[in-house]
């Protein structure tokens, strides 16, 4: 039995075939292919079952077909290279600034490993850990808390809220060091400030 994997935020399937089965499926090897059925959801109307799900081509290696989360680390490399996309899929994310999240999610979904650790995802972690520390930070400074935010700003928005709120020029401008960095570091990272709201 294949266990229901919901989708990872951040993981663009925008670009793929989804399929749909009122059977459950079921790894089954093609000659030399195997087909991984992966992100398989299953909902219930009434009585009937369907399932969704995306069938990922792997050349079969003698990988365990009999064991789902086995079959899924033999396979990792095969079913990346499937959710990463044709390079002009990858094109177009890296052109709105979503690939280098997608990709992440991909390798977190499909570790080589078992715990397997993903260093530029955990570097964004960091930023993005930071980031909210250093925003609860100056709302705090200003007698103010995330609420009073609106749902995503860039750092304009963000200065212009401080000073609007009180915040000393000092401040402002230690504020503005502050989050610089952690712009840079975002772009050294290939990541984007929308991100630290997703």
């Amino acid at each position: 039995m294949i266990p229901n994997t919901e989708i990872p935020a951040g993981l663009d399937t925008s670009f793929l075939r989804e399929t749909r089965s009122m059977t459950e499926p079921a790894i089954r090897r093609e000659g030399n292919l195997i087909v991984i059925p992966v992100f398989v959801r299953a909902t219930t109307a009434g009585d009937a079952t369907e399932y969704r799900y995306f069938e990922v081509p792997a050349k079969y290696t003698g990988q365990d077909l009999t064991d789902y989360g086995k079959c899924l680390l033999q396979s990792y490399a095969a079913i990346r290279h499937f959710f990463y996309g044709d390079w002009a899929v990858q094109n177009e994310m890296i052109l709105k600034g979503t690939f280098a999240r997608h990709q992440f999610a991909v390798k977190a979904a499909f570790p080589k490993a078992p715990g397997e650790v993903i260093p530029a995802a955990e570097r964004f972690t960091a930023i993005r850990t930071r980031f909210w520390a250093l925003i609860d930070e100056a709302c705090a400074a200003v007698g103010k808390t995330r609420a009073d935010l609106p749902e995503s700003f860039n750092a304009e928005e963000m200065l212009a809220f401080a000073v609007e709120n009180g915040m000393a020029a000092d401040a402002v401008a230690d504020y503005t060091a502050k989050f610089s960095i952690i712009s840079l570091n975002l772009l050294q990272n290939g990541r984007n400030w929308d991100e630290l709201f997703a």
